[in-house]
């Protein structure tokens, strides 16, 4: 929602004037400017987007980990249970 307001405002700001002189031999136009300032901002949110991917995908594994763990530790004990019992019936 920034990035669209900021998108916003640069548009109202550059359609009072039309055109910027770049050089002394060409200018940007209106559009040239918008897509560029689009393009800036499309980068930016891309960034923070595979950051935000990256991030969840982190937890995600941590998580998974965590199962994982319980039920390896689940197992031992069940199996070590099992085990037990096995001693004490002199199997």
């Amino acid at each position: 929602m920034k990035q669209l307001s900021k998108i916003i405002a640069f548009t109202a700001l550059v359609s009072l004037t039309t055109t910027v002189q770049a050089s002394n031999e060409s200018s940007l136009t209106l559009t040239e400017m918008t897509e560029s300032a689009i393009a800036s901002m499309n980068s930016e949110l891309n960034a923070k987007l595979e950051q935000t991917i990256q991030r969840e995908a982190k937890k995600a594994m941590t998580e998974q980990l965590a199962v994982a763990r319980t039920a390896i530790f689940i197992a031992s004990v069940s199996n070590s249970r099992t085990t037990d019992k096995m001693v004490i019936k002199g199997e």
